[in-house]
């Protein structure tokens, strides 16, 4: 795979407990940033696109990986969370 984002790209990843503020958090990102900033929900993309449930080896792993090194590979910043 060829090499991700450039050395003007970062990935952000908000992890913590349910209802700790890690949506909340993503948002205040991406309305302080502007443009620019891609928001990549990872429950979002297995639940809602591919209706998977939590559990290790799922496709949405790697759905998630290509969606990460595509908006980076596009210039994207880019912040990650579960929720």
């Amino acid at each position: 795979m060829a090499p991700t984002s450039s050395p003007d790209t970062r990935l952000v990843v908000i992890r913590g407990n349910s209802g700790s503020g890690k949506g909340t958090t993503a948002m205040a990102l991406r309305s302080r940033y502007g443009r620019g900033i891609a928001l990549v929900g990872q429950g979002n993309l297995r639940r809602h696109l591919l209706r998977e449930r939590d559990r290790p080896g799922l496709a949405s792993i790697g759905l998630i990986d290509l969606t990460v090194r595509y908006c980076l590979d596009q210039g994207y910043h880019l912040t990650s969370s579960p929720a």
